[in-house]
Parts: C-alpha cells; sequence; structure tokens
C-alpha cells in the first residue's frame, strides 16, 4: 500500500465544502497508532508514519493496521484517511 500524506484532506461537512486544514495528518495517525495498538511493531509503524514527507510504501501487514484505524477514528478522520488509501489505490489501477 501507497498513502501520500500530501493528498489527505479533512473536511468538516459531509458535502467537502468546507475543508479543515491539517498541518501534520502523519502526526496524528502515528498518535492513534501509538494509543491503540500494541508492541514493538506498533511503535516502529508510528515513526514510519510520523516520519513520512510525502509518498510512503507500506507492507501489507502495516496496510492492514493502517486501514485498521477508519473502524476506530472519528467519522471525518476516518473518512479523509479511507480517501487518501483509495486515493492511491485508485492512482495504482490507472497505471
Amino acid at each position: 500500500m501507497k498513502i501520500n500524506w500530501n493528498k489527505f484532506h479533512l473536511y468538516g461537512d459531509i458535502a467537502k465544502r468546507q475543508e479543515i486544514p491539517v498541518e501534520n495528518p502523519q502526526e496524528q495517525v502515528a498518535n492513534v497508532i501509538l494509543q491503540q495498538e500494541k508492541g514493538i511493531a506498533a511503535y516502529s509503524l508510528a515513526d514510519k508514519v510520523y516520519k513520512d514527507k510525502g509518498e510512503t510504501v507500506y507492507d501489507e501487514k502495516e496496510g492492514r493496521v493502517i486501514e485498521s484505524l477508519t473502524t476506530t477514528l472519528p467519522a471525518m478522520w476516518a473518512v479523509a484517511l479511507r480517501d487518501v488509501i483509495n486515493d492511491n489505490v485508485n492512482d495504482n489501477d490507472n497505471k
């Protein structure tokens, strides 16, 4: 799985017209990983996400952990994360 955090957009409305600025979404996601996951692998993934500066490839296990966050995050964050994951999946499908 590839995620380009520069394409992360958080919206405050269902129509996606009111974008909420998020300076560093990777830091927010990394913090959630640290809070919700267990073990040193979770710390390693959180560190990788936190240090990510654009598009990064995550292996299958890391991808599953990141995708699982969409079931525990507040809805607007879950949608934004799902959208950035799907955006990169769709980019790969079009190549």
